[in-house]
Formats: structure tokens, sequence, C-alpha cells
């Protein structure tokens, strides 16, 4: 009975969830097991060999085993929502019953039963570091943000996961730019996976107000990201034009509004925007500081500008009453909104129709757009006291691939599209900011505190020049780097 309910759950995920997503399947790579074209599989009727897209399930049984999954939460409000990595059951809601769906797949044919305990990731943390020190086997896999990731994977908490076997990490439902950010010293300990919703629910975006753009008679921001037009000159045009002074005080203050509102971490969304990483890994996974170029330094005084407070162009969020840019926004105070893309389940209620955009690039000189993953994007990683990190292994590599048509299509072409962005352009915009995903060690490890340095003296409008601020913490930021690396070496017994 099992067999016949896979059947049809394989059928509905080909017939409903077969249509392009944020990671649509790729052409498979020669050599690899699970490439098979999906047309050739498709011939053989035989529900044993069925794949999934192009995904076969290696040839394993484990035996009815329970896999423990330890999920972190991160902040607890509605930004965050859509975290689980397991559901009870269908309830028609598209994202719980794509895990469903995924796990009732995953289960059956590796004869496991997937569990999920949920916390907050600063337990999470605690919990998992005293559980691998103990020796105690207690979780098959661990999902939390890259913070507290970096400061376990520095105490050899995890395996590393480019040596175990059953992961194919060339795949693309396994970030690349996540494996080549986080690969400390040629060891990757933790990743981004489409397992997890919020992978994608991390990004950070630009939410527009539609209303307000066709009140001022600006030109379709679609068509302006389309062209590669969307630089940060245009988004000072667009919030220099949008901010109204609306009680007539001769002042700007809450009750007015404004071109863009957001906090401070937007800083590091405008910096990775424009393509610039202020630290970067070496030749063999040793971080270093990226010194910032004359094109880097002209666009954070740009950036600066688009955080002058005294002309309506921007309002933090620590300046308006209860401290919520989104209600700010859905309010149509602002006309542009900056934060994750989780954000949306916030905006639902709101009125005017708005549409989401990557970050601005430095000039149109610049390739393409870049959209940060913010700190709290979680990660996937097998502790170091898993009993079997194969077997972690083989179950991760099924919820990732599976994930990366099943679960991401439920998220934007069903949840973004029909219960938030209320356009389909929206679903496109959404494609081009995840194919430019883009995660930060600055931000991660804030080695020598240069990470809030370089955040605090922009957002705050302070006088030091971005030289000074990196030549007063530069010989801190290295000296931090070599501890860590001294440190996650020995733990991980690297050469």
């Amino acid at each position: 009975m099992k067999k016949i309910y896979v059947c049809v759950v394989l059928l509905i995920a080909f017939g409903i969830f077969a249509f392009a997503g944020c990671s649509s399947p790729k052409e498979p790579e020669a050599g690899n097991p699970n490439g098979e074209a999906a047309e050739k599989a498709q011939e053989d009727t035989q529900e044993e060999d069925l794949p999934y897209l192009g995904y076969r399930f290696p040839e394993a049984d484990y035996g009815g085993y329970v896999f423990r999954i330890y999920n972190a939460t991160t902040f607890g409000d509605d930004r965050w929502s859509s975290i689980n990595l397991t559901a009870e059951a269908e309830t028609g809601e598209p994202i719980n019953d794509a895990v469903y769906r995924r796990n009732a797949l995953v289960e059956d044919r590796l004869d496991i039963k997937i569990t999920e305990t949920i916390e907050d990731r600063d337990v999470v943390g605690s919990k998992v570091n005293s559980s691998v020190l103990a020796g105690s086997d207690d979780w098959d896999a661990v999902f939390v943000g890259p913070v507290v990731c970096a400061s376990l994977a520095i105490k050899g908490i995890f395996n590393n996961l480019n040596s175990v076997s059953t992961l194919n990490l060339d795949a693309p439902w396994w970030d690349q730019n996540a494996r080549k950010s986080f690969s400390l010293g040629g060891a990757l300990m933790f990743t981004a996976t489409d397992a997890h919703i919020n992978n994608c629910g991390y990004m950070w975006t630009i939410f527009y107000n539609k209303e307000i753009v066709r009140e001022l008679g600006l030109l379709d921001l679609y068509q302006v990201v389309r062209e590669g037009k969307w630089t940060l000159d245009q988004m000072h045009g667009y919030a220099k034009a949008a901010a109204k002074d609306l009680d007539g005080n001769g002042k700007f203050d809450s009750d007015d509004r404004f071109g863009i509102t957001s906090f401070p971490q937007s800083i590091l969304a405008y910096t990775l925007g424009m393509d610039f990483n202020p630290i970067t890994l070496d030749g063999s996974g040793y971080p270093v500081i990226n010194p910032p170029d004359e094109r880097y330094i002209s666009g954070i005084e740009k950036v600066r500008e688009l955080l002058d407070k005294t002309t309506g162009i921007f309002i933090g969020a620590e300046n308006i009453p209860g401290g919520i840019s989104a209600s700010f926004f859905a309010s149509d105070k602002a006309l542009f909104f900056l934060d994750v893309l989780s954000s949306f389940w916030g905006l639902r209620a709101m009125e005017s129709d708005y549409g989401m955009i990557p970050f601005p690039k430095r000039d149109e000189a610049q390739e393409r757009y870049y959209s940060w993953m913010g700190i709290a994007a979680p990660s996937a990683m097998i502790p170091k006291s898993s009993g079997d990190p194969e077997r972690s292994g083989a179950v991760l590599e099924a919820l990732s691939e599976i994930s990366s048509s099943m679960l991401m299509n439920a998220y934007y072409e069903v949840t973004v599209l029909r219960k938030a962005s209320r356009d389909e352009e929206s679903t496109e915009m959404l494609e081009l900011m995840r194919a430019g995903r883009m995660f930060d060690l600055a931000s991660v490890s804030n080695w020598g505190h240069l990470f809030n340095g370089n955040r605090d003296n922009t957002y705050n409008l302070r006088g030091e020049s971005l030289m000074a601020v990196y030549e007063k913490l530069g010989s801190a930021t290295e000296k931090a780097i070599e501890n860590t690396m001294d440190t996650f070496k020995e733990s991980n017994e690297l050469k």
C-alpha cells in the first residue's frame, strides 16, 4: 500500500510541481550516477526504478531508522515563518504539503522515519556543542544559521562534508556560492541547501510600493531591472522623488512619507549588491581582508546619500513608532522597504500593490545583480558524534534534490506569487535574485569588528572614511582571523 502511495506522490510531483522554479532542474553532468535523463528513466515503468526529475535514490535500506533533525528558529516573529522540515499531514497549504510529500518519498525509499526538534538558535548551538563534546549521538543532521555554525565549526563539532561520499556537493541543490564562501582551509563544515525553505526566505530584497510609483509617474521598476539599469543612482532618484512632507511642518519625521525604510543590516546588502565581499578566501581557503577599491568606495558614498534622514530619503526602524519598518511601508509611508524575503508574511494585509526587486548595482557596468543571504540563513551540517555520517549524507542528499523542484516551486510559484507579490513579474525577479545569492564571512564571523565597524560608520553617517575604518580595524581583523584559523585547523585536524 505504501508503494502505491509513493507512485501517486511521484505522479503529483511530476504533474503539479514540474514547472520552472527558482532552482530549475539542470542538464545532468557526464559521469554523474544521479544524472541520467528523466526521459530515459521514465521508459522503465517499474516503481523501483522511477526517478524523481532525474534523481535516483541510492541502493540503501536503513531498516526503519529514525532520522533525527535538529532545526533552529531565528527571531520568533512572522518574518521567519515556514521553518519546519517536517509535516504531520497534508493540509492544502502549499509549503506544508510539499514538505509532507517530499518526506514521504524519502522515508519510503530509504526506509526511515524523519523526526524534527525545533528550538531557538542559541539553544541549538549550545546543545549540539555539549552533545558532541560528550560523544552523544543525539542528531543526524542540524540546521542553524552560519553565525552559530561558524562558532561550532571552529571547535571541531561537525564532520567535513567534503569527506561524506553520499553527498553530491557539485549538484545545484547545494548552493555553490555558499560552498565557495564557507570552505575554510579546504574543509566544508556547513553549507546551504534547498532542503530548507528559508535558504530562499533569507535573501535580502527590496519591496516597493507600486501605487507610489504610479502616482509619481516613474518608470516601471521591473523593466528598469530587466534592462540592467537598476543602480544606486536610480534608487536615489526614485527615493528622492517619493519623499513628501505630508503634515507640512517643514521637517521630515514619522508622520511623513519617505523614500526608503530599513535598519542597519541593510548596509551589507548594499555592499554585496555591489559585488564586494569585505573578507574573501585565498587559494588555500584562508580568509583575507579584501581592500576596498575606488569603485566600491564611491559606491559606499552613494549608499550614504541613500541614508539621508533630513530630506525624506530614508527613515530607520529606530525612528518609527513601534520600530517596525514593514508596518511603516504597509501604511504607504515609504516607497522602498529593505529586508529579507520572508518579510512578505508581514505584508499580506497591505492594501496597496507592491513588488519585489533585487538590490541595485553599483553602476550599469556591473554584470549582474547580487543578493545577500542574511546572517540567519540556515545551513546544514552533520555533527561529529553522528552514528553514521554516510547515512546522514544520503538522507540530506535526497531531501535537498527533491526540494530543489518540489519545495522551491511551492514557495515561489505558489506561496509568493499567489499569496504575496500579486504579480507574475515578481517570480521572475525572485529567480534573478536567487541566481545571484551571496554569502559573507565578514558578517558571519565579524573578525576584528570589521563588519560592525563598517556597518555602523556608514549607517550612522559618521565622518570617518571607509579607508580609515579599514586602517583602524585591519590589524585586529588579521589577528582574529589568524587565531580562528589556528584553532580551526587544530580542532578539525587539518594541515
